[in-house]
């Protein structure tokens, strides 16, 4: 598979950090109290205390739990649309699907914040409940005054850095084995990036896969849940949006994906025979193998 060099007139780079105030925190008077009790020196167990008491005891845990809810959803979405480059947390995202991918985002940041905004108006009311659930282990300096600030979002863009990129006074050959160094290291992040497109593939597949070979073998136990395709046609959607070198490969498997499985169904499933049953396993199996062939030879 071919890949081309000039990802930065395609793609920039995204990166998402969400913070949340942390309801756990380390109680020394808990640590004692349990190395105490079973006879060890100190610093031997550790306890947690729950700021708000407890999931069970605090009667606004739901107001924290949805702002987890959103938190999460602005990852997941974050996350599926894009696919990973360098280490440093910054992830890849095609510029064709950069409105709809800020326009969703902007919508799940509003949903973020409107939980946040719900919880810090019973904060006050959270803290003087956790108070009576805490007891002894209660602790003014574990709340902050400004819980708002304990909750951020932030997501950010930049351009992907090539070698033409630079402009400091260095010399002529400095310059070249830069450059250099930088385009063959986008070339290697856009590799790695292309495969995790195809073992995603692989990662959907297989479910189903084990769900057919569960079938074929006489396993009357073996559950069949509708996310197992759901999933699949999820990722058949995304992938265009995926595919960083408009490679052709992936655009095939994907359109196989949706051709041979993506309208399976329990009902459909039922009502083949044995036969039938054996070879969508088998076109399964040559789909993953494709895949997996496709995502190893990506990197030589």
């Amino acid at each position: 598979m071919t890949i081309q060099n000039n990802i930065e007139n395609k793609a920039i780079l995204v990166s998402l950090s969400i913070k949340k105030w942390a309801l756990s925190k380390k109680s020394k008077e808990a640590g004692a109290i349990l190395a105490t009790h079973y006879g060890a020196k100190n610093g031997a167990h550790s306890g947690t205390k729950h700021l708000l008491g407890g999931k069970e005891n605090n009667s606004f845990m739901d107001k924290v739990e949805q702002i987890r809810i959103k938190a999460q959803d602005c990852r997941d979405y974050f996350l599926e649309q894009t696919l990973p480059w360098a280490n440093s947390g910054e992830r890849i995202l095609l510029l064709r699907n950069k409105d709809k991918f800020d326009q969703k985002m902007r919508s799940l940041e509003g949903e973020f914040l409107k939980a946040t905004k719900e919880f810090c108006k019973v904060y006050p009311q959270a803290k003087a409940e956790a108070k009576g659930h805490l007891g002894k282990d209660f602790s003014e300096d574990d709340f902050p005054q400004d819980i708002a600030s304990k909750y951020t979002y932030e997501l950010n863009r930049s351009p992907i850095t090539t070698g033409k990129d630079f402009r400091v006074d260095l010399m002529g050959e400095e310059i070249k084995e830069m450059s250099k160094a930088l385009d063959e290291r986008n070339k290697k992040l856009t590799q790695e990036a292309m495969k995790e497109a195809f073992q995603r593939i692989t990662k959907e597949l297989t479910p189903v896969k084990d769900y057919f070979d569960k079938v074929n073998s006489g396993n009357e136990k073996a559950r069949f849940h509708p996310s197992l395709i759901q999933n699949l046609n999820n990722l058949v959607e995304v992938i265009p949006n995926l595919n960083l070198t408009d490679c052709k490969e992936l655009k095939d498997l994907a359109q196989e994906v949706k051709t041979e499985f993506g309208d399976l169904s329990k009902e459909k499933i039922v009502s083949m025979d044995k036969k039938e049953k054996e070879g969508k396993s088998r076109k399964l199996s040559k789909s993953m193998r494709k895949s997996e062939s496709i995502a190893e030879a990506i990197l030589g």
